[in-house]
């Protein structure tokens, strides 16, 4: 589920954990500007990626969780997934797929057809969506990351994104990257390209003279040792190798149901204090 930062001490009089749905509720009411609304939900981590790399998403248990923060985000799913069809919003969930793969393939439906589609997300992994003419909008720093900003944002144009992300790897998702290739570093790399693909990256690893950059022999032979790890890594996170296709997505949200409970949500809105941004809600909505 994306854009959902969890306060989970935040409870209503009655104990039940409502801060992560009161944050998903306004930055929904942030996002109606942007249009018609669709939220996105994970199912579970892809198998396809599971397959190239067997440690995709694997946490450390020094790493999980406080069983607290776990609670309140299951708490603010089951408290959407009642509210959010009562608010018109379709709800997209497909079996075996990551919402990131989701969003990706609906986004790119809706762009065929001519619509202006803005992600809303503060996962820098949406930003590789700027290079297929996509918005990225990051509710927490209320920016816009377009074509116009992605360069002044980042430092390199947009479709060079996976590559650089590739060279770095991604912490949240247990993707390691090249050790000694930071953020500057792939930076200064991917500037040098002439194409945004695999071959130009290892070709220009294989010839460029990295002693004329700092820690330049160290950076070169991890580069030309982990030319595979960059590949996998590259794979892992474009989204255009994602099995489900677009068909696929919009099938799923042309299902969407906007049947609701009128006690559930009556009982909602009251016990969990959450009138107010309901309020704002119908308000903002007419």
């Amino acid at each position: 589920m994306r854009a959902v930062h969890v306060d989970a001490h935040t409870m209503s009089a009655n104990g039940v954990l409502i801060g992560g749905a009161r944050k998903v509720l306004n930055f929904l009411q942030d996002g109606r500007r942007f249009g018609r609304l669709v939220f996105v939900m994970d199912d579970k981590h892809s198998e396809w990626r599971k397959s190239i790399y067997p440690d995709y998403k694997k946490k450390d248990p020094e790493d999980e969780l406080d069983p607290e923060i776990i609670k309140a985000k299951i708490s603010t799913i089951k408290i959407m997934k009642i509210l959010l069809p009562f608010l018109g919003i379709p709800v997209v969930r497909i079996e075996g797929n990551e919402g990131d793969d989701v969003l990706f393939r609906l986004g790119q439906a809706f762009t065929m057809s001519g619509k202006k589609v803005t992600a809303m997300s503060d996962d820098k992994d949406f930003f590789q969506l700027v290079n297929y003419g996509i918005d990225v909008y990051r509710p927490i720093k209320q920016e816009v990351i377009n074509q116009e900003t992605f360069k002044d944002k980042m430092g390199f144009n947009p479709k060079l994104f996976t590559i650089y992300r590739a060279m770095i790897g991604d912490k949240s998702d247990n993707i390691n990257g090249i050790k000694h290739v930071g953020e500057k570093t792939a930076t200064n790399i991917v500037n040098m390209l002439n194409s945004s693909t695999l071959d130009e990256l290892f070709s220009f690893i294989d010839t460029f003279d990295f002693s004329t950059i700092r820690d330049g022999k160290r950076v070169g032979d991890n580069l030309k040792s982990g030319k595979e790890i960059i590949e996998r890594n590259y794979k892992l996170m474009d989204l255009r190798y994602a099995t489900l296709t677009i068909d696929q997505a919009v099938e799923a949200l042309n299902k969407c149901e906007y049947n609701f409970d009128q006690r559930k949500v009556g009982e909602l809105i009251g016990s969990l204090e959450l009138s107010n941004n309901i309020a704002q809600w119908m308000f903002f909505k007419n």
